[in-house]
């Protein structure tokens, strides 16, 4: 290491870590691959060197996090979990009742399990509970994380943080951590802590709305793409006089003509061949006009099926999906995931301009036509979450613009 990268060295690990927790938060970066350019950059700088790195990763106590992820998982998509949950949780129905059950229960088993595959387990039970006795996620979910917390502090196994460090006290040959201390200290705190929120979290909790159940409740409005067939029935007509002015629940904002953006769209404008409506409005309407024989052609190769029906899927773009920062072209969306998208839904922002120039954002609402392998392609990649989804039938006749 040089003496210019000697002397400035915490300097430059500072400005490393805050460029890292910065590209993080404004999500121009995944986490693993920030935490990956952020080990790079240390070792370029003479900071710290390859075979450091290498033995972070192959770390015992890291690699034991990961299998007990991976197990946890599997256990989850293979036995029903569900059930034994029910047996232990399912006569609770007051709020206090379930948290005092579960954050003890919760603890207990994070004391001897690591709490990272805890919370993975728990989580989707914890959240469907609330759901049924209309209580807010935000309530429960919150003392779950701390419960697992809590009851990871009295053993040395019971959290990540406490075993990856005395794994490496071990390795640097250092007195390991004494496990009567952790648990004399660990279980006072979390018998208190654990007492504290069941008496005051339903005061000191905010209640808000989980995302899925916002998207239930309000309509999304989406802006969608039609590109015309050669024979339209709107070609050579104005806007007014293809009736593209009275849609019930959607209404024409722009066209994109020979790459250019025509906006507003005049009821004079005259429709020509080749041209892309935009139009936007509510999930219903928009799949009617969508499946509407008005000339409009749906995504090749997700053709309806013999009984003239197709399959329409709502799905959330996932906080960790591979998909942000990418338009659907440059994702391969089609050949990835067996779905067309055919509309987008961002927060209630207006959205401009044609869908595949759109660079897709965590927690957009994505409209789709899926084909038979949608499914199966959901469950390998991890990037959306489905919340909603149907078989629509395809019309023949007119659009119904007064309804």
């Amino acid at each position: 290491m040089s003496t210019f990268t000697l002397e400035f060295q915490p300097y430059i690990v500072l400005v490393i870590l805050c460029a890292m927790f910065a590209s993080i938060y404004l999500q121009w970066l995944k986490p693993t691959v920030a935490f990956l350019f952020a080990a790079l950059v240390l070792v370029v700088f003479g900071i710290i060197t390859p075979r450091e790195v290498l033995e972070g990763f192959s770390n015992q106590s890291i690699a034991s996090v990961a299998i007990v992820i991976l197990i946890t998982a599997g256990v989850r998509e293979n036995f029903k979990i569900e059930l034994f949950l029910d047996k232990i949780f399912g006569g609770l129905k007051s709020y206090k009742a379930f948290l005092l059950s579960m954050m003890s229960k919760v603890a207990v088993l994070s004391s001897f399990v690591n709490n990272t595959p805890v919370v993975v387990l728990m989580t989707p039970y914890v959240f469907s509970w609330g759901r049924k006795n209309n209580i807010s996620p935000s309530k429960l979910l919150i003392p779950l994380s701390y419960a697992t917390i809590l009851g990871g502090m009295i053993t040395v196994i019971g959290t990540s943080t406490t075993l990856v460090l005395n794994g490496f006290l071990m390795e640097n040959k250092l007195s390991p951590i004494n496990p009567i201390d952790l648990l004399l200290v660990g279980f006072s705190v979390t018998v208190v802590c654990i007492l504290f929120l069941v008496v005051f979290s339903g005061k000191l909790l905010p209640s808000r709305t989980d995302i899925i159940e916002r998207f239930e409740l309000n309509k999304r409005e989406y802006l969608i793409e039609k590109r015309l067939s050669n024979n339209s029935k709107l070609i050579g007509k104005s806007v007014i006089e293809g009736g593209l002015r009275n849609l019930n629940g959607v209404y024409l904002v722009e066209i994109v003509r020979n790459e250019e953006l025509i906006t507003p769209v005049a009821p004079e404008e005259i429709i020509q061949e080749e041209d892309i409506l935009i139009f936007a409005g509510n999930t219903d309407n928009i799949i009617d006009l969508t499946l509407t024989d008005i000339g409009i052609e749906l995504p090749p190769k997700l053709a309806p099926s013999t009984d003239g029906k197709i399959n329409v899927v709502e799905a959330v773009v996932s906080a960790n999906s591979s998909l942000l920062g990418k338009t659907v072209k440059e994702s391969n969306f089609r050949e990835r995931y067996d779905a067309a998208v055919i509309a987008i839904h961002r927060k209630g922002e207006k959205l401009s301009d044609k869908i595949g120039r759109i660079r897709l954002k965590a927690g957009d609402v994505l409209l789709m036509y899926t084909g038979d392998q949608f499914i199966s392609r959901v469950d390998l990649f991890k990037d959306l979450y489905i919340i909603a989804g149907e078989e629509k039938e395809i019309h023949t006749g007119k659009p119904n613009l007064n309804k």
